[in-house]
């Protein structure tokens, strides 16, 4: 039966029953199990419906399909698959990798005996432990086709916008600017697997997830944030001239604590027209500042139970060990921040995406082993250094 006659046989019922006045018990039952029966048959026609059109969205392509980790796409790529079929050739295998489309998994599945040399397997790699990645997802990033970035930067605007009356000379505004030299660096590293590995696919897709891959993005993550900019690094956001110290334009009154040094830079940022974005702490100087206690012996911050979700001063707090602290009770010492406007201050230069390759030379062949390496080209360039408050979280 069609949708519309089931809707009209179900109005009708409805109708009857408005009527019912009249109507004996058992004409009321009958009603009663006629609208059960039209109501199961368009119960059944609306999950029939439904069906159809999941299986449209499949075949249009609009369904979704969980992200593949790197480890996962290359281990399926026709290199890799030639590459295990005939092990013991000298082939070259390269496949290149987006970081942005892809999951960077830390987890192992499926590791066969041939990773633990016959050895019963445990389902997984014993790592050590992983630092969460979380800094360069912050930052927007912006594909280059080059070895060396060059951009203008606009160092100062004289506003003289004005009212102006009519047959008067309009004023004139000026602004200064400097050419900004932005150099792609390569982040890199290898180690040898042996053929057994390279034989059994999960086990190298467990390898390149949880160690190769993981360990390439845990040195990136570093460089963001601390890279000296010399030769073979990159210039990370706390390099002398990629922030800016408000600390000497702020008043610190007595009684102030490093919570309300955020709140009197964020102020500073806010003033200067950022908008502050994330606060990133080490997680020692964050759980530091969770522990400040007013003169009763109260959590300033809120109380055990009150810690949802890491924020101060509205701002998220992003907490990572590439950023230095050290603490002296609860009192942070040596402890770096950043308080930024990451979008309009900075940005991630892709100039080559995440490349693994397998390769062998003679040694290896003899060895029966296997040289992979992962790497990637980038840069990160500081479009304004006044949007990224930064330097030492001290009230001295």
């Amino acid at each position: 039966m069609e949708f519309d006659s089931i809707l009209k046989k179900l109005d009708e019922i409805d109708q009857k029953y408005q009527d019912s006045n009249s109507v004996s018990q058992k004409a009321l039952k009958d009603l009663g199990d006629e609208q059960h029966k039209y109501a199961k048959q368009l119960a059944d026609v609306q999950a029939e419906l439904v069906a159809m059109q999941k299986k449209s969205e499949s075949y249009s392509g609009v369904a979704q399909t969980a992200v593949k980790s790197i480890g996962e796409q290359f281990v399926n790529t026709e290199g890799f698959k030639n590459l295990s079929a005939h092990v013991g050739d000298n082939k070259h295998v390269r496949e290149t990798f987006s970081t942005k489309s892809a999951t960077i998994s830390t987890t192992s599945t499926g590791i066969t005996d041939n990773f633990l040399g016959g050895v019963q397997d445990m389902g997984g790699i014993i790592s050590t432990p992983q630092r969460k990645l979380v800094i360069e997802s912050l930052i927007p990033h912006i594909p280059v086709t080059a070895g060396s970035m060059s951009m203008v930067k606009e160092t100062s605007f004289t506003n003289n916008a004005a009212v102006v009356a009519e047959g008067g000379n309009k004023p004139e505004s000026t602004f200064e600017f400097e050419k900004y030299n932005v150099n792609i660096e390569t982040v890199a590293h290898w180690t040898k697997i042996s053929e057994q590995l390279a034989a059994d696919a999960p086990a190298v897709q467990a390898f390149i997830n949880t160690r190769m891959q993981y360990g390439l993005q845990n040195k990136v993550d570093a460089q963001i944030i601390s890279g000296t900019g010399s030769s073979g690094q990159l210039g990370g956001f706390l390099k002398s001239g990629n922030y800016t110290d408000y600390s000497s334009e702020i008043t610190v009154d007595t009684g102030d604590t490093l919570i309300d040094f955020v709140a009197k830079i964020q102020a500073e940022l806010e003033a200067s027209e950022y908008t502050p974005e994330y606060l990133i702490l080490n997680p020692r100087t964050w759980t530091a500042l969770t522990l400040l206690k007013d003169t009763q012996k109260r959590y300033i911050l809120g109380g055990p139970g009150s810690q949802t979700s890491k924020s101060l001063w509205g701002i998220p707090v992003v907490t990572t060990s590439a950023i230095a602290s050290a603490v002296s009770g609860t009192t942070p010492t040596a402890a770096k921040y950043l308080l930024a406007d990451f979008s309009l201050g900075s940005a991630i230069l892709d100039r080559q995406e995440l490349v693994v390759d397998i390769d062998r030379t003679q040694d290896d062949f003899i060895k029966n082993l296997l040289t992979i390496r992962v790497e990637r080209r980038l840069a990160l360039a500081i479009l304004d250094n006044k949007a990224i408050a930064g330097g030492d979280l001290s009230l001295s």
